[in-house]
């Protein structure tokens, strides 16, 4: 592959990721993980562009050693976060389920008492 190539490449994969951010929720944990991925996905171009205007070949060593491969696990704090958003959006999501439910139950119970009324009460 060649420099222009992977130079277009590496600013291809930028923009990709800035709209992969874009994607995610305005949530603190989705803000914290959108801030993580733009600093790590848009490194890749710039790391790269510095490593090809090294002026020798111990100054290219020195700027691609920076582009090695670190830790890529998250910090507890954020897994904390994340999972306490997911929690919180699985606790929403079923309170509304159940209210949907309660809301129909009412319906069909009101929709009863009518027919109660129209019709006479049972047993008389």
């Amino acid at each position: 592959m060649s420099e222009p190539d992977l130079k277009k490449r590496t600013k291809a994969f930028a923009l990709r990721i800035l709209k992969l951010v874009d994607a995610l929720p305005k949530t603190t944990a989705g803000r914290a993980l959108s801030s993580q991925i733009v600093r790590s996905g848009t490194s890749v171009a710039a790391n790269y562009r510095a490593a090809c205007r090294a002026k020798s070949t111990a100054d290219f060593i020195v700027k691609v050693g920076i582009v090695e491969v670190k830790d890529a696990e998250l910090p507890q704090s954020m897994q904390r976060a994340m999972a306490r958003q997911a929690e919180a959006e699985r606790e929403k999501r079923a309170k509304i389920i159940h209210a949907s439910g309660e809301f129909e139950a009412s319906k069909m119970l009101t929709d009863a008492a009518r027919e109660e009324i129209r019709h006479g009460v049972a047993g008389e």
